[in-house]
């Protein structure tokens, strides 16, 4: 499914943020051992975050064409409250 057809299934109701957020977090946990692609997984937050945007997509909240997209960033990029990691393992 590409970023546009995410979008337009979450605003259709085809599919939920938790839902997908579960999805992904199953995945990345059967496959990430072997990729190697995250060094940190905030799942407890992601599964939060994607409850909230199921509650504000449900009372007609919508923060643009992103919201409810699941997205992965490089650990260089500065979240509050994550340290940035440059790909090293510490």
């Amino acid at each position: 499914m590409t970023i546009l057809e995410m979008a337009d299934a979450l605003r259709a109701k085809k599919v939920s943020v938790a839902r997908t957020d579960q999805r992904h977090t199953r995945e990345n946990r059967a496959e990430n051992p072997r990729l190697n692609a995250f060094i940190t997984v905030l799942e407890e937050s992601a599964r939060a975050r994607a409850s909230a945007m199921d509650a504000e997509l449900s009372h007609g909240i919508d923060r643009g064409p992103m919201h409810g997209v699941p997205i992965a960033h490089k650990d260089l990029v500065y979240t509050k409250g994550v340290r940035p990691r440059a790909a090293r393992k510490y």
